[in-house]
């Protein structure tokens, strides 16, 4: 693959976009139309938002974008998202969902926000394609299988295991047919690369599929600015296959003492990268605890990067689960951050064992598959070593 540098083409400034919302048909008779988006703006590392007033049923937008890409309007204020500590709406209740690009656009509302019709741009039916196909996939997985597999998880193992396969079957369906078949029915359109996106994320460490379908695009479509973290993430990817030196980077904890992970040669370190906003975090940390507890006299430690936009709420929930005796790191820019993009993070869990040579030897792997394999290392490394494993610094100061 070529490097991204040589393929992202240059983007000579921003391009203008204007937007009227039809709102009068809204049961709620809105007063406020709020809108909101992230890293396609000028800024790009950071979510942005605009408002505008309801006047005889109509709202109207205006504003430059760096390329084109998915933006949401909704009834919730900066203030409101603030009071409730969150960075963006929920997007499970009435937000519309479109998509944002350099041109003249008008969104009629039919009784709610989320239930509308886009006209004007070049890409609006593209998106509209796109987007039904998502929405069918979200509805059997959010009300089928989700609510059934949580039904039957401790009723009956068997059942359970039966419909978790044709779960599987029907995700493997989605990303790597359904998407597959959009992306190469949209070769000379950008939206194509919201499927791509998926499918690359979905795949994880195979991107056989993916790279075949970025060369099948478009030169225009694969040299474009919405395609340069697909690019990164190809690139972040080798840089993170299993057996690579881990890439180096230094971030504060929160008393503000740097970690530099190189400081940490000479010990195994799982380096988890996670979110309050992930439920499942909170519980994976509980059995990181006993993980931690269990190891951490030979020669263990755990670096926790959080992708929180805001300190303070997080490390308080931290300190009172008793989670702060391993280093907590924090990284406020989230999923655009440099870290995060040099370890090529896109899930609000991921996780890297590295070995006390720097090396990676494992990833994304929790509970009893981490515990497991942690006996597994420091029995060879015993073997290897022929001594006790040290303290590292870390170990005495807890």
């Amino acid at each position: 693959m070529l490097c991204v540098h040589a393929v992202i083409a240059q983007y000579n400034g921003n391009e203008r976009y204007t937007i009227e919302v039809d709102v009068s048909k809204v049961s709620t008779k809105p007063e406020m139309v709020y809108l909101w988006y992230e890293g396609i703006g000028s800024g790009r590392n950071r979510a942005y938002y605009d408002s505008a007033a309801v006047i005889h049923g109509k709202a109207r937008f205006k504003g430059t974008i760096a390329m084109s890409g998915e933006a949401y309007l909704a009834q919730v204020s900066r203030a409101e998202l603030r009071a409730a500590n969150r960075l963006l709406p929920d997007t499970k209740g009435d937000v519309l969902k479109f998509y944002l690009e350099p041109a003249a656009l008008t969104i009629y509302c039919v009784d709610s926000l989320s239930n509308y019709v886009v006209t004007g741009g070049r890409y609006s039916k593209d998106y509209r394609q796109f987007k039904k196909m998502e929405d069918e996939f979200l509805l059997r997985r959010d009300h089928y299988y989700y609510p059934e597999l949580e039904r039957v998880f401790k009723e009956d193992s068997v059942v359970f295991k039966s419909l978790l396969l044709t779960y599987a079957m029907v995700e493997l369906d989605y990303y790597n047919i359904t998407l597959r078949n959009f992306v190469l029915s949209h070769l000379n359109s950008v939206v194509s690369l919201l499927a791509l996106r998926a499918i690359q994320l979905r795949n994880g460490d195979d991107p056989r599929l993916s790279d075949t379908l970025l060369k099948s695009l478009s030169t225009s479509v694969a040299h474009a600015p919405e395609a340069e973290d697909i690019w990164l993430y190809r690139e972040a990817l080798g840089r993170t296959a299993l057996g690579a030196m881990a890439p180096i980077f230094s971030l504060p904890d929160d008393t503000g003492d740097m970690h530099a992970l190189e400081s940490y040669r000479g010990s195994y370190v799982l380096l988890e990268f996670w979110s309050s906003d992930c439920g499942i975090c909170w519980e994976e940390h509980r059995k990181l605890r006993h993980i931690y507890e269990q190891f951490r006299h030979r020669n263990f430690t755990i670096l926790g990067v959080s992708l929180d936009t805001v300190r303070e709420p997080w490390l308080a929930a931290i300190h009172q689960d008793g989670i702060s005796r391993w280093a907590q790191l924090s990284d406020l820019k989230g999923f655009n951050s440099r870290v995060a993009m040099l370890y090529g993070v896109r899930n609000m869990r991921e996780s890297y064992l590295i070995d006390p040579s720097g090396h990676i030897v494992a990833k994304n792997l929790w509970g009893d598959e981490l515990a497991t394999k942690l006996k597994e290392v420091f029995r060879s490394w015993q073997l290897e070593t022929h001594t006790t494993p040290f303290f590292d610094k870390a170990s005495r100061r807890n």
